[in-house]
């Protein structure tokens, strides 16, 4: 009887470039549809250390090649990890990181698609329709939050964030796309709910 509970309930996944609201939307969401959320940037390391994340190797690349040599050695290890999260928290609200759902990589990009397929939702949020403008606001948003946060991102940081929001496994991915830009969270949460509820 509880597996048959567990496998009608929905499974919700939220995907999108830094700062695009999934970490503010996640919980509320999760809320309204009396499901738990789950975030995958707070349990990664640990999924990442199952096939080896090498610490120190990325202090060495980073010294060298700064964020962008990190965000390439990670593709693996951020694929790994969806696919663990996915196996691991059926029937909740899925949170993920900012550069799950991105990979250049064909057959790493397969292979995200493979373990995404049986989810029904998987939703991609931005601010805009316009790509422009919705990295003109996502910049934005990181520069005035970067200080709480304890850091303040370079011009490289910025760019790779851009790719991020621009690349095209995004829109591959994802099953819906909710704009944000002007609406409050609850404005969107009511959307998603009543597009999961007609479902």
């Amino acid at each position: 009887m509880t597996d048959t509970v567990q496998d009608t309930t929905p499974t919700v996944v939220l995907i999108g470039p830094p700062s695009t609201g999934k970490t503010t939307i996640a919980p509320i969401l999760a809320k309204r549809l009396g499901l738990e959320h789950v975030s995958l940037d707070d349990l990664r390391w640990a999924y990442y250390d199952e096939i080896g994340f090498d610490h120190e190797h990325v202090a060495t690349i980073a010294q060298k090649g700064g964020f962008k040599a990190v965000y390439q050695y990670s593709k693996p290890f951020e694929l790994h990890a969806l696919e663990r999260v996915l196996e691991d928290h059926k029937g909740k609200v899925i949170e993920l990181g900012g550069g799950h759902s991105v990979y250049e990589d064909e057959a790493l990009l397969e292979r995200a698609r493979l373990a995404l397929f049986p989810v029904s939702y998987v939703v991609l949020l931005m601010p805009s329709s316009d790509l422009d403008e919705s990295c003109r606001v996502l910049r934005a948003r990181t520069i005035q939050k970067a200080p709480s946060e304890g850091w303040e991102p370079s011009e490289s940081d910025l760019k790779l964030f851009d790719h991020l929001a621009r690349h095209p496994s995004n829109r591959f991915l994802a099953k819906q796309v909710v704009y944000t830009l002007g609406r409050t969270p609850d404005e969107v949460v009511t959307q998603l709910a009543h597009v999961i509820a007609e479902s």
